[in-house]
């Protein structure tokens, strides 16, 4: 969604107490806004965004959570896990504890916009200087755990990258590739939310917009490395170099019988093919994915499979997946071998 910016010299990240200024906290907050446009440019589960004009500033976007969701989202959470039983919509013997929970904990997180604030920020410092990137860093003082102001980007729907000749869109493909890769395996800092919305292209300077943090979630140095070893043993190392990376993840455990570890091991390779080739991927048209869900039903039909992987995993697949379809929107192909290695060496 269509959020903004300010410059970093102008904008320090402190958790503030709440702000009277904004949106929500008291009466009197519109003597602050120059313009404030009621009609939301963008709406989501828990908020919208509005577009205004601050009398002593830029133009901002303003993105305000609705009334009571934060006093909400265990219930409805809970709502939803009974409905899913009643409906028999999962597998009996799925253990949905672990899901509720991440679930109630994840919800909590992006309904605190304080905190989204503060993933810009660290993601800011991780880009550095990087010319290639635009990020919406937040007006604190403007800012509240229910109200997020920041300075307005204005860039293209990312699917406007489709129309480019073939070597800007190559470019522009592969460095959204790439970001996520770092993000991954050198950050261990996740934008999570695979939404095209989230990311935007400004034609004026070439440059990618980054937006939406909420669903931000940060991974420490061992579980990096683990995924890190996981990817490097798919790419090029033996089977037994695969199963014990994917035991250090957690897809795997020690006792598990040889048939289902080595079945597990053939869909990890599956996974990790664009990588693996020394050609260029086509992402578009390939048939990787349908390779994929044929390869897990076999693991649920014949292996009887219904382990989830760990929590923090599984949003990393939710990343990697969305990455993969963003890149056969832009009918991307590119050279993965490549790309993967230099993330992997970089320093």
């Amino acid at each position: 969604m269509p959020i903004c910016a300010t410059r970093p010299t102008t904008c320090r990240w402190a958790r503030s107490p709440r702000c009277s200024k904004a949106p929500g906290a008291s009466t009197g907050w519109d003597r602050d806004f120059e313009r404030f446009v009621f009609t939301p440019l963008a709406a989501a589960s828990i908020g919208q965004v509005h577009d205004a004009q601050l009398r002593d500033g830029p133009r901002v976007a303003v993105k305000v959570q609705y009334p009571g969701v934060r006093r909400s989202i265990d219930s409805d959470v809970d709502n939803m896990a009974t409905l899913l039983r009643l409906t028999r919509a999962l597998p009996e013997e799925l253990d949905l504890m672990p899901l509720l929970t991440e679930a109630k904990r994840q919800l909590h997180e992006e309904a605190d916009y304080l905190l989204e604030a503060a993933h810009i920020f660290r993601y800011a410092e991780r880009l550095g200087d990087d010319p290639r990137f635009e990020l919406p860093l937040p007006l604190n003082e403007r800012s509240t755990a229910e109200v997020l102001c920041m300075q307005f980007l204005d860039g293209q729907p990312i699917e406007a990258v489709e129309q480019l000749p073939t070597p800007e869109r190559t470019r522009l493909a592969a460095t959204l590739l790439e970001l996520a890769l770092r993000e991954v395996f050198r950050w261990g800092l996740v934008q999570s939310d695979p939404n095209f919305a989230n990311y935007r292209y400004n034609p004026a300077t070439g440059q990618l917009q980054l937006l939406d943090f909420g669903a931000t979630r940060i991974y420490p140095p061992a579980r990096r490395d683990a995924m890190r070893n996981l990817l490097l043993a798919t790419v090029e190392g033996g089977d037994d170099d695969v199963a014990r990376a994917a035991i250090q993840v957690g897809y795997l455990a020690e006792d598990d019988p040889q048939r289902y570890r080595q079945a597990f091991v053939e869909l990890l390779r599956i996974a990790a093919e664009p990588a693996r080739r020394d050609a260029s991927f086509t992402f578009a048209g390939s048939d990787l994915p349908q390779r994929m869900r044929d390869a897990l039903v076999q693991l649920r039909l014949r292996d009887n499979f219904t382990r989830l992987p760990p929590m923090d995993v599984l949003y990393l697949h939710r990343k990697i997946s969305g990455q993969y379809l963003l890149m056969a929107r832009l009918n991307a192909t590119l050279p993965m071998r490549t790309i993967v290695r230099e993330v992997l060496e970089a320093r």
